[in-house]
């Protein structure tokens, strides 16, 4: 997940349907836009529906 800025994380803990939860998590926001690239390069645009716990759940 990349925010803008250049804050990239690497750690998707699980993928369910179009949510993406995000691990080690640190000053994302709720209702901010992401950037999430898969391992076959593609770009794909999300939105943080909920923050807590060094967690981001992220619906794409």
């Amino acid at each position: 997940m990349t925010a803008k800025g250049g804050v990239q994380y690497s750690k998707i803990a699980e993928i369910k349907g179009p949510l993406v939860v995000v691990d080690d998590v640190e000053n994302a926001a709720f209702d901010e836009l992401v950037e999430i690239e898969t391992k076959e390069g593609e770009r794909r645009l999300g939105k943080v529906l909920e923050v807590g716990n060094g967690k981001a759940i992220v619906q794409v």
